[in-house]
């Protein structure tokens, strides 16, 4: 998979085209954003990540993408979050054998909702 930074913005995230993939996607994109967090005492950061996409195949592909596809990116999502609040917290490298323990430092929110006509944007820096 290729990845192409379409949009940037300081201090508030950045968004990827993604192209080369294994899955049978036709587009896809993803949008990560940080927030302040809702406990302002600690200064915590919210960290939102979001994976867009469509999927090739018509109904075949609407089929695999609720029975496979999904739920994989679900799960992928949730342990890029968690594997983001171990190295922020540790400033170790994240590998796919590091245990991540439950380190609540940070807040995190995925949302791999799908929206084929209007893709997610961050606003342009101005």
């Amino acid at each position: 998979m290729a990845e192409k930074v379409t949009n940037w913005v300081e201090s508030t995230g950045y968004s990827v085209d993604l192209t080369h993939f294994s899955l049978p996607f036709e587009k896809a994109s993803a949008l990560i954003r940080i927030e302040p967090g809702s406990d302002r005492r600690f200064g915590t950061t919210k960290v939102v990540m979001s994976f867009h996409y469509k999927m090739k195949w018509g109904f075949l592909g609407d089929v695999i993408d609720f029975l496979l596809i999904r739920p994989l990116m679900e799960r992928n999502l949730d342990q890029m979050l968690r594997g983001l609040e171990y190295h922020l917290a540790s400033g170790k490298v994240v590998t796919d054998s590091t245990l991540l323990p439950g380190q609540e430092m940070y807040e995190f929110e995925s949302d791999p909702i799908i929206n084929y006509d209007n893709w997610p944007t961050l606003p342009h820096a101005g």
